[in-house]
């Protein structure tokens, strides 16, 4: 049967299907831009917060959303790179990671 083997008698499993999938890796050219991007909403929200800490209540809710999608982008595009916004949905792109150990 050579690297076949028999599991249970029901089918023959390839050593080859029992290894795990190679992972694509890191664009990191890409990584490194889209975290750019997600410091930068950061970093003007934080601007914006210091500048009018009286509009917290009202504000945060409404750009700390944005800050966590540009993250949740920059994980969900690390692989594929540019080419992520032709390969994933938007809805998908921005939501939060399914693959993080948390």
């Amino acid at each position: 049967m050579g690297s076949r083997k028999r599991h249970g008698g029901h089918f023959p499993i390839t050593i080859q299907a029992l290894l795990p999938l190679p992972e694509l890796m890191m664009d990191a050219e890409w990584v490194l831009a889209t975290l750019s991007d997600a410091m930068e909403a950061l970093e003007s929200a934080v601007a914006e917060l210091e500048s009018d800490p009286e509009s917290l209540d009202e504000r945060l809710p409404e750009l700390l959303p944005a800050i966590y999608a540009k993250l949740n982008y920059a994980w969900n595009s690390r692989e594929l790179g540019p080419a992520a916004l032709e390969q994933i949905d938007h809805d998908r792109l921005v939501a939060f990671p399914r693959d993080l150990p948390f």
